[in-house]
């Protein structure tokens, strides 16, 4: 039903704004988005890593950040190619009892 229609009806409340603490929970259910790793920090940053093996049927995920010693994606043990990045998350807030 369109707005105009709520209106006829009398039953239309229209949204009120949302507080600061209903728009911070949204951005934190808001899923964060792949991009392409070309647009990843090269300044040794840890990211989330995506690769995947034998088209498309074995994805992977790492926590790498780019080594410049050796040229490519690195999680301290294995290279790593990834073809897309997001950042990691926050470390949870510490919460007294």
């Amino acid at each position: 039903m369109s707005e105009q229609e709520f209106r006829k009806i009398g039953r239309f409340i229209p949204p009120r704004p949302l507080s600061a603490r209903e728009r911070e929970e949204m951005e934190l259910c808001k899923p964060e988005q792949w991009q392409p790793i070309e647009t990843a920090p090269r300044d040794g940053t840890w990211i989330l890593g995506y690769e995947t093996f034998l088209d498309d049927h074995h994805p992977c995920q790492r926590i790498v950040y780019w080594s410049k010693d050796r040229g490519c994606w690195f999680d301290d043990e294995y290279d790593f190619a990834p073809t897309h990045w997001m950042p990691l998350p926050d470390p949870p807030s510490e919460t007294k009892s």
